[in-house]
């Protein structure tokens, strides 16, 4: 209540950032984006103050006949053009941070979990379709989206800080086909999928000079820029066997970074396969899924599912306390229990997908991840998708670090005459005197 009574409090402006504009970087002039190939999008210009976290991309293509006539059955499915890249690779300074393979299927788990009700209409801007008949493409097959990297990097959606004086690149390899990306009624219309344009748009930052200064002073010390964020990874059982009970040993996990939350799904014949939709996940009729990580075993009970018979509460349950636990706010789950015709989405496929917090000893970082399935009815053909959420700590930037040392001369003469600038300002703002700021100037040069 005493905020409400302080009418002497003086009214106070973030000048801090003089402005920003976002840039659009292109691939090299001889990157072609057909099938299995890859696609550089470099930021050369390493003097600029860049924010990653709020970057995205920019993808406009078409979807045709193999003859360049419109189709008629074929679609686009949800996340599609996710799924036309096999993997996307983000470099500072040439070094790897962070990296994401299976980029359709990790986004969508991830997206389920993650996105919001409030956020769906912005949502078909980026390719992602909440309701199935929605077709991304128009009449002539054109389709065009902008993709937060947020959405496809755990770098860019948890490292909220601006990158300055690196050389960027993100690195992106076409998928060796485009059937996932489409859910077809007739498999005997061949279509083709052609990207006109694939580009970065990066948020470039300028500051004000107290800012500029400080941020400066700070880069000429030669100290660690610490960078943390949780980094996902997916791996894929392509066929599981045909057995009630199987364990699964997942061959990940190093002495560097900390397994955090476990996302599993299952698959049955949607990979390449035109007639069924690849975005979405069936039940298969699971039982109980169980996570062992060394002696931990998540969740310490039997989920006991019945899906068919309407037995899934406390899965779904899990599904609504992740965004609690992960973003540490209040849950806002994008679908509900009971909506299914709104979505075209079964509840089967909703509950296909399990989320699990791993809160380990720090002192036991080797691991051996073990998933253990149980079903009631032997199946085939299903495959299993599990994404593990690790988090990562970088003291970075050593290559930074290494251009700054060869800079250290050119940082110093900006140093020395933004501080005389500064000194000059102040002078002229207390004296209207022209003499005194003529010697500073002749001082600075």
């Amino acid at each position: 209540m005493e905020e409400i009574i302080r009418i002497q409090k003086p009214v106070t402006f973030d000048e801090s950032i003089a402005h920003s504009e976002v840039h659009a970087h292109q691939p090299f002039a001889s990157s072609t984006f057909g099938n299995n190939d890859e696609i550089r999008i470099s930021v050369q210009n390493q003097n600029e103050c860049v924010l990653p976290e709020k970057s995205s991309m920019h993808i406009h293509g078409k979807v045709t006949k193999e003859d360049y006539s419109r189709v008629a059955a074929t679609k686009l499915v949800n996340m599609a053009v996710c799924h036309m890249f096999e993997k996307i690779r983000y470099e500072l300074n040439g070094v790897e941070i962070d990296r994401n393979k299976n980029v359709g299927i990790t986004s969508i788990m991830k997206g389920y979990l993650s996105l919001t009700p409030g956020q769906q209409r912005g949502l078909e801007n980026t390719g992602w379709l909440s309701v199935a008949d929605i077709n991304l493409a128009d009449d002539a097959g054109n389709f065009d989206v902008v993709i937060p990297l947020r959405y496809l990097l755990g770098f860019a959606e948890d490292y909220c800080r601006v990158v300055v004086n690196a050389k960027h690149e993100l690195i992106l390899t076409r998928a060796n086909t485009d059937l996932i990306a489409v859910l077809q009624t007739n498999t005997t219309e061949k279509f083709k999928i052609t990207l006109k344009k694939v580009e970065w748009l990066l948020p470039y930052i300028k500051l004000a000079d107290k800012p500029k200064i400080q941020l400066l002073n700070y880069i000429a010390k030669d100290s660690a820029i610490p960078m943390s964020f949780r980094s996902w990874e997916t791996y894929v059982y392509p066929m599981l066997p045909s057995t009630t009970r199987h364990d699964w040993a997942v061959k990940t996990s190093t002495q560097l970074e900390k397994p955090r939350y476990v996302i599993m799904g299952f698959q049955t014949a949607r990979k390449n396969e035109a007639l069924k939709n690849a975005s979405e996940f069936d039940h298969c009729r699971i039982r109980d899924v169980k996570l062992f990580l060394n002696s931990q075993c998540y969740p310490y009970g039997n989920l006991n599912l019945d899906i068919s018979n309407n037995q899934y509460a406390i899965l779904y349950d899990m599904y609504v306390q992740f965004q609690t636990s992960y973003y540490n706010k209040e849950a806002e789950p994008l679908l509900s229990k009971n909506q299914r015709i709104i979505l075209h989405l079964t509840l089967h496929r909703l509950s296909g997908l399990t989320a699990n917090e791993l809160t380990l000893d720090p002192q036991s970082y080797i691991m051996n991840p073990r998933v253990y399935v149980l079903q009631t009815k032997k199946k085939r053909y299903r495959r299993a998708v599990l994404m593990l959420t690790k988090c990562r700590y970088l003291g970075l930037l050593a290559t930074c670090q290494a251009q700054m040392r060869n800079k250290k001369n050119e940082i110093h003469k900006c140093l020395k005459l933004l501080n005389i600038m500064e000194s000059a300002y102040k002078i002229l703002k207390k004296s209207s005197s022209t003499t005194e700021i003529q010697k500073w100037m002749t001082f600075g040069t």
